[in-house]
């Protein structure tokens, strides 16, 4: 199997187009704007963050998944295409979870966190969760006697 078959890109005649990962990472995305739109990012009950925390989870599977094919393709012109579509999703999704991890903190939703934490993970940035941890603990040093 090469590695536009691995990577969801498939020759059909004279043009060549890529159906997944790039497309199912868009996609995800595309649920989490409509489930932010509809419930908004403050006051969620503890089991719309819970699932929505899930979906970032998901996006961001999906989303590390694209960066390997990235990475294994790197010299094939359709996939580095795809590059600043995945720096893009990468910066959404991070700026979705740190919104998150925080709510999820404030709550103490440990389910939550997890699965924050999980989501960063998979798309490789520990960094940014490392800033939402030291902000929330500077801020509950701050309320303590």
């Amino acid at each position: 199997m090469s590695l536009y078959t691995e990577a969801g890109v498939h020759k059909s005649g004279s043009s060549t187009h890529t159906s997944i990962p790039a497309l199912q990472v868009e996609k995800l995305l595309a649920e989490v704007d409509a489930l932010i739109a509809q419930q908004g990012h403050d006051n969620l009950t503890r089991d719309a963050l819970d699932s929505r925390t899930r979906l970032y989870e998901r996006v961001a599977s999906e989303v590390s998944r694209l960066k390997y094919f990235l990475a294994k393709g790197d010299q094939l012109p359709i996939l580095q295409q795809l590059q600043p579509r995945a720096d893009s999703a990468v910066k959404r999704l991070s700026s979705f979870l740190s919104q998150a991890l925080d709510a999820a903190l404030r709550e103490g939703h440990q389910s939550a966190v997890l699965h924050c934490l999980q989501a960063y993970t998979a798309v490789g940035d520990t960094h940014s969760a490392e800033q939402v941890m030291h902000l929330m603990v500077k801020i509950n040093s701050h309320k303590c006697p």
